[in-house]
């Protein structure tokens, strides 16, 4: 029933116009006729529940039918989030201020709310500092995130009034990540992107660890320009090469040259002992993800996400014999191998 109210709801809210352009870069890429992946990426969405960002980007015109059932799709991404994810309790995660108030023993920054903040405690706030990064309170996919230089703006009232406009109202002390994932790129935060599952016994599964980065920008969104690399989840070293939305895959970094496969991320056990710990905090949201900045002091939460991203755990060069996810997380929905 669930499967049927998803495909309904997404046959009347589909965006044609974005499906059909998606269809002509297929079309660039294979040179198959446009009609034929139209048809193909329906047929894929009412088999596997994949829309058609899922048919772009996880490349599934190049897989056969018994590979693109391994992969888990947007549809069977809803199915797990709404089984694991008690929709009660997503408020810790979907409001950012909340995160940090649950959370901020994981953090070791300050930040401010402009919301219940007056133009007074901002001006207080920026004291001292030299940057700063600004955010919605509820945003995602990077989107309205800046780095603000404070040198920049010496009327800080006029900067709170702008930041308001703007909805920019989450202000945090900048993040100074590891040297050693600055020598990768060094103009954003190059976060981790590590993904748990709380079992039903209370122990934590990590499922999927992966490297985002900038390539040009101040975020490591991969919607924002960034990229994601995957890591070992056992060595902490970075064994497939980064893709990007474009679909280029990088070993090494577009900008800096720096080699990006072999890398190995520092203080990688207190990553995960410092996920395990925190997956624990809220147990009614068993399956999250987490994105970790490294620093040299050690590791601290930049946020969280109740509705993991499934595109970015599965990206076509990370997957052995173009094979998804899926088999990892069915597990957990009692679904049979």
């Amino acid at each position: 029933m669930h499967k049927l109210k998803f495909i309904l709801k997404t046959i009347l809210g589909m965006d044609y116009k974005t499906m059909l352009a998606k269809a002509r870069v297929v079309h660039e890429r294979t040179r198959k006729l446009t009609l034929f992946i139209l048809i193909d990426m329906i047929f894929c969405g009412i088999r596997y529940g994949a829309g058609y960002m899922d048919y772009t980007v996880l490349e599934f015109y190049r897989l056969n039918k018994a590979q693109r059932d391994t992969y888990m799709t947007r549809g069977r991404s809803n199915q797990l989030v709404r089984a694991l994810n008690n929709r009660a309790y997503w408020h810790f995660f979907e409001d950012k201020t909340e995160f940090l108030t649950r959370f901020s023993a994981y953090l070791n920054r300050a930040w401010i709310n402009l919301k219940t903040a007056d133009e007074q405690a901002f001006e207080a706030f920026c004291e001292g500092r030299e940057r700063m990064m600004v955010k919605p309170v509820d945003g995602d996919g990077g989107k309205g995130v800046e780095r603000i230089l404070l040198a920049d703006y010496p009327d800080k009232k006029a900067l709170y009034r702008k930041l308001m406009d703007n909805n920019q109202t989450l202000c945090e002390e900048y993040v100074v990540q590891h040297p050693a994932l600055s020598a990768i790129y060094p103009d954003s935060v190059n976060t981790l992107r590590i993904v748990s599952v709380v079992r039903e016994d209370g122990g934590v599964d990590i499922t999927r660890c992966l490297i985002r980065i900038g390539a040009g920008g101040v975020v490591d969104n991969i919607s924002r320009g960034g990229m994601a690399a995957l890591i070992d989840s056992k060595t902490g070293e970075i064994v497939k090469p980064a893709h990007d939305k474009n679909g280029n895959t990088h070993y090494v970094h577009p900008i800096t040259g720096a080699p990006i496969v072999g890398a190995v991320i520092p203080m990688f056990d207190e990553v995960l002992k410092m996920v395990t710990r925190a997956a624990k905090e809220v147990p009614q949201v068993r399956y999250c993800a987490w994105d970790v900045a490294v620093c040299e002091s050690g590791p601290v939460f930049i946020e969280g996400n109740q509705y993991p991203g499934h595109e970015i755990q599965q990206l076509p060069p990370h997957n052995e014999n173009h094979t998804g996810i899926w088999p990892i997380y069915k597990q957990y929905l009692g679904i049979n191998p």
